[in-house]
Parts: structure tokens; C-alpha cells; sequence
């Protein structure tokens, strides 16, 4: 659970943007993974904090598809 919750944030704060999007952010196993063991806000505040930093269109939209 904890790598769940912290994995996406610390990528993010290390600019490891490639790793955040293969490992976090469009692995189906990790999202689903934290959808079935977290509540939903906090898998929309890992695509928020990223949308903060950088802007992606592709994870915007995967973002709004999941909210």
C-alpha cells in the first residue's frame, strides 16, 4: 500500500517523468491496483500533481476519464 501511495509522488518530485507514466500513471496493474485499495481522489491527485508541474494532453485526458 505504501509504495501505492508514494511511489507517484516522489517520481514526480524528481522530474523522473518517463518512470511516473510507465510505472504509475498508464500502468493498468498499478491503477487498478490503487483504485481497488484507495479512494479515487487520491489516484486524481497523483494526475493533478503532475498537471501542476507539467502539462501532458494525454494525462489530462486520462485524468478526466477517471474522474
Amino acid at each position: 500500500m505504501r509504495k501505492l501511495s508514494e511511489l507517484p509522488y516522489h517520481l514526480s518530485r524528481s522530474s523522473r517523468y518517463e518512470d511516473l507514466f510507465n510505472e504509475c500513471l498508464f500502468n493498468y496493474g498499478f491503477l487498478r491496483a490503487k483504485i481497488a485499495s484507495m479512494p479515487l481522489q487520491l489516484t486524481l491527485a497523483d494526475f493533478e500533481d503532475l498537471l501542476s508541474e507539467l502539462f501532458d494532453k494525454d494525462t489530462k485526458i486520462l485524468a478526466d476519464t477517471i474522474r
